[in-house]
């Protein structure tokens, strides 16, 4: 179906969101960033809730991620990177935990 939206890595590696580059707000991208990836927080166990669901569904008070990444995306929406941009940036902080459901031992 066209319009479609779907996730891939591009030919030079870097991550491709589906929906990245649609027009928003600083805070609307910061929260459309937060429900796209998994908390690469190191809580063990199922204590942190963004290692199953996305980091948007941390719990601030239990874990610094959220927050943490709410100031990490700000800076770098405020030096003007784009959406594929950050996604490839915070793939290279945060690894690939940061795509995908995940359970630290």
């Amino acid at each position: 179906m066209s319009g479609d939206v779907h996730d891939s890595v591009s030919g030079d590696g870097t991550y491709v969101h589906g929906d990245r580059g649609r027009p928003r707000s600083r805070e609307e991208r910061i929260e459309w960033f937060l429900a796209s990836v998994y908390c690469t927080c190191g809580v063990r166990g199922d204590t942190c809730t963004g290692h199953f669901y996305t980091l948007a569904s941390c719990n601030p008070n239990g874990c610094g991620m959220p927050n943490q990444m709410r100031r990490t995306l700000g800076k770098m929406i405020d030096r003007g990177l784009s959406d594929r941009q950050i996604f490839t940036e915070l793939l290279k902080t945060h690894g690939p935990h940061l795509l995908r459901p995940h359970l630290l031992p």
